[in-house]
């Protein structure tokens, strides 16, 4: 896999994924994941810390979450050998053939669909300017033609938060409920994922590396426009950052 700031992330188009084992190349189709996909899914995490008696449990699953996320998105695969009888499989046919796919393959595209990582900022050496928070991500998205898998340098440029935005976001961040006795019972934690994404639609200010249809969301793009297209696993990413704090050098 290679760094690339080009080509641009078509953000209103769905996803190629191509996983490779033992020389064999498996093409993965997705339309498009919506806004309301992604909350589907983080809203499905489940993150707990149980009690019993001085002991505790913390256990964290997105991957159950990530699985069926996977199985709402993906529209056909491609690479394998058909069993008997069977012509080939689509969004159209019966959707219990996803089951049939090697779990340590969906895992893998479910690991691309995740793979959002911080970047270096290429303007790290000036000095930061007042008014504006920039936030660079390297992100995997979708094969090439020759079915090689990209990733590809963002930017998302955002005004500061406000005292309101950071209170709403801790407060999120920290929300839980408890289930049971005092000894005994069993802490949910839910996450900031959906104020996360409101956070960025009202804060962002530009972005870089995106485009729809083959329309560049340049600096002059509507912050609207960029708030109703961005790929909502991409919000969370960036705007998490802006409440990041930071080390003191010395």
């Amino acid at each position: 896999m290679t760094t690339s700031a080009s080509p641009l992330i078509n953000l209103a188009a769905g996803r190629t994924i191509v996983i490779q084992q033992k020389g064999h190349a498996y093409t993965f189709k997705l339309r498009r994941i919506e806004e309301k996909d992604w909350l589907r899914y983080f809203a499905a995490i489940v993150s707990t810390s149980e009690q019993k008696g001085r002991e505790v449990t913390r256990e964290t699953d997105a991957t159950s979450a990530g699985l069926e996320l996977l199985e709402t998105v993906l529209e056909s695969v491609d690479g394998y050998r058909l069993p008997a009888g069977v012509s080939g499989f689509s969004e159209a046919s019966d959707r219990s053939w996803i089951s049939q796919i090697p779990m340590g393959h969906r895992l893998g595209v479910l690991d691309v669909l995740m793979d959002v990582r911080l970047a270096e900022d290429e303007d790290d050496e000036l000095p930061l300017t007042l008014g504006t928070e920039t936030v660079a991500l390297e992100v995997l998205w979708t094969a090439n033609a020759d079915g090689h898998m990209t990733r590809v340098r963002t930017v998302h440029e955002f005004r500061p938060p406000s005292a309101e935005q950071t209170r709403s976001y801790m407060r999120e961040s920290s929300r839980a409920r408890v289930v049971g006795g005092a000894r005994s019972g069993k802490t949910i934690y839910t996450g900031a994922q959906k104020s996360l994404c409101g956070i960025y639609d009202e804060l962002i200010v530009s972005v870089a590396g995106y485009a729809i249809n083959g329309e560049e969301l340049g600096p002059n793009a509507a912050a609207e426009k960029i708030a109703q297209w961005m790929d909502a696993r991409h919000k969370v990413a960036a705007a998490s950052r802006l409440f990041a704090s930071v080390e003191t050098e010395g």
